[in-house]
């Protein structure tokens, strides 16, 4: 499985993601994670974000 996280520059929620998903990806190397750091509103669109942090597990959206 591909996870690829999305968040703004500095989002509080993504270091609190990271919190959480670290011991558990941990035990997961099947996982692939990407991080990207989005900064303008039409990286935003391309990617498919929909708010920071935005998880995408295999293309699709978590929490639509």
């Amino acid at each position: 499985m591909r996870l690829q996280i999305l968040n703004v520059p500095d989002c509080p929620g993504a270091e609190a993601l990271d919190s959480v998903l670290g011991p558990l990806l941990a035990a997961r190397p099947d996982i692939h994670v990407v991080r990207h750091v989005v900064t303008t509103e039409d990286e935003a669109g391309r990617l498919g974000m929909t708010g920071s942090p935005t998880i995408l597990a295999d293309g699709r959206d978590l929490f639509p």
